[in-house]
């Protein structure tokens, strides 16, 4: 991905089954949010941009170091400029 600023983010992501465009999951769709948030810099040399390296998986991992929570599907809406009707 390219243009993202620097900046704190929160993460949120939708799951289910039967994905259809402009609609989302029509089946047992779920919306989560991870518990803290993520800060992404930049760093710029002379020679290059050194940029901030962020992993993140959507299943429990042993010892990782973050949850995630359910939330609602309006809340996962909330500010987006897209929504899904």
């Amino acid at each position: 991905m390219t243009g993202i600023p620097e900046g704190t983010y929160e993460l949120k992501y939708a799951a289910g089954f039967d994905w259809v465009e402009d609609q989302g999951f029509r089946v047992d769709p779920s919306f989560n949010e991870f518990e803290k948030t993520f800060q992404y810099t930049e760093q710029q040399s002379a020679e290059e941009i050194r940029y901030h390296d962020i992993s993140i998986t959507l299943h429990p991992v042993i010892g990782g170091n973050v949850r995630t929570r359910k939330i609602s599907r309006e809340e996962f809406l909330k500010g987006h400029h897209q929504t899904l009707p």
